[in-house]
């Protein structure tokens, strides 16, 4: 097991403290394409969580999209530092599943 992170933690909005119109389209914009993804625009009235000292061998998982109405779950790193004295900052790999059943 590694050492624990202590900077920018993986953080999640609450889904019942996101309102409809908070979601907005982001353009992604390439030198062939455009595409676009799903953001969040500020609101104070979101209440944030985040993964306390998530150490390398911990995972956490969660839905960006179901077309049968489950919430979205909105995430991001944080910009904070949990212990001052750590120095292992967090790196993340993501990888996106399409599931159909």
């Amino acid at each position: 097991m590694g050492a624990p992170i202590n900077a920018a933690p993986l953080g999640f909005i609450l889904p019942s403290t996101v309102s409809n119109s908070d979601w907005i389209l982001l353009d992604l914009i390439y030198p062939d394409r455009m595409g676009q993804i799903m953001g969040l625009a500020a609101n104070p009235d979101h209440q944030w969580i985040y993964m306390s000292k998530m150490t390398p061998d911990e995972v956490a998982y969660f839905n960006i999209f179901d077309n049968r109405g489950r919430a979205s779950i909105g995430h991001s790193a944080l910009d904070m530092v949990e212990d001052p004295n750590n120095h292992t900052v967090r790196q993340s790999i993501e990888s996106r599943t399409l599931v159909r059943y």
